[in-house]
C-alpha cells in the first residue's frame, strides 16, 4: 500500500481510538481543574460520574439487561481506574495532599502538536514500562510471561497481519508454546485460566488500544460476555507493534 495512504489510515484510526479520546481528556481536565481526591485517594463519585458522561468508552459494569450497577467506589469503574493508573505510570499526573493534578510532564505531553507521536507514546509505554500484573493481578505470572514475550508475539502478528488469526488456534500454540498451563496452580473449575487472560491482554486490551480488529460472537451469560473467533492487526497496530520490535529513533519511553 502506498505510504501516503496508509499514514492517512493511521491517522484516522488513532483519531477514532475511544481509548485515546478519553486518555487525552482525563489529562485536560486534571489540568484545567485538579480533582479533589477522598481519603484513601479514589476519585470522586461527582468526577465519575463526569467521566462516564464525557468518555467515549462505556466505563461502567451492567448486567445483562444492559442495566448499570451502582457505583459505590472508583474501583467499580474500571475503564477510568485504568487509564488514571497508566497516566500516574507515566508520570503525567501527580497528587499534592489529596488533589490529583496534571505534572510538568503532562503539560508537556498534552502540549505536542502531534497526536500521533503521542499515541506512540502512551502505547509504547504501556508495552514496555507499565507492569502488565498490576492490572491483571489475578493471573500475575501469565500476565508478565506474556509480557516478557511481547517481542516474539507482535512479529507473529505482523507476520500475519495481512490475514485473520484464528483464535482457537493461537491459545493453543500460545499456551503450548509458553507452558502457560503449567504456571496455574490453583485451577478454577467453572472457566479456563489460561483463555482468559489471554484473551484479556492479547486481544481484547489490543483492540481497546485500537491495534487489532476482532471478529467475535455476544454471549450474554455471567461467564462470557463474548467469544472471540479471530483478529488481525490493523494499519495502526502494524505500526506499533513494529515500533515496539525497532524502537522509535525519538525513543518514546525515554524518561
Amino acid at each position: 500500500m502506498d505510504a501516503g495512504i496508509e499514514e492517512i489510515r493511521i491517522q484516522h484510526e488513532i483519531a477514532d481510538n475511544a481509548f485515546f479520546h478519553d486518555f487525552l481528556l482525563f489529562l485536560q481536565e486534571a489540568g484545567r481543574q485538579s480533582f479533589t481526591l477522598t481519603k484513601i485517594g479514589n476519585l470522586r463519585l461527582s468526577d465519575i460520574h463526569y467521566f462516564g458522561e464525557h468518555f467515549q468508552q462505556d466505563i461502567y459494569h451492567r448486567g445483562i439487561d444492559g442495566e448499570r450497577w451502582y457505583v459505590r467506589s472508583e474501583t467499580d469503574v474500571p475503564p477510568l481506574r485504568r487509564i488514571r493508573l497508566i497516566a500516574q505510570s507515566m508520570r503525567l499526573t501527580e497528587i499534592r495532599g489529596h488533589k490529583l493534578l496534571l505534572s510538568i510532564r503532562g503539560k508537556a505531553y498534552l502540549a505536542d502538536a502531534s497526536p500521533k507521536r503521542q499515541f506512540e507514546k502512551l502505547i509504547l509505554w504501556y508495552f514496555k514500562r507499565y507492569d502488565w500484573t498490576e492490572w491483571y493481578d489475578h493471573r500475575a505470572i501469565i500476565a508478565a510471561t506474556l509480557q516478557w514475550s511481547q517481542s516474539f508475539l507482535w512479529r507473529y502478528f505482523l507476520f500475519c497481519k495481512n490475514s485473520r488469526i484464528d483464535f482457537n488456534r493461537f491459545l493453543a500454540g500460545v499456551r503450548g508454546y509458553f507452558g502457560l498451563d503449567s504456571l496455574i496452580h490453583d485451577p478454577s473449575p467453572y472457566f479456563d485460566d489460561v483463555r482468559w487472560p489471554v484473551e484479556q491482554l492479547l486481544v481484547k486490551d489490543l483492540r481497546m488500544f485500537g491495534l487489532l480488529a476482532v471478529e467475535s460472537n455476544n454471549s450474554r451469560s455471567f461467564i462470557r460476555d463474548e467469544t472471540i473467533i479471530s483478529f488481525q492487526p490493523t494499519a495502526l497496530g502494524a505500526h506499533i507493534f513494529q515500533l515496539a520490535i525497532d524502537g522509535s529513533a525519538s525513543n518514546p519511553t525515554k524518561d
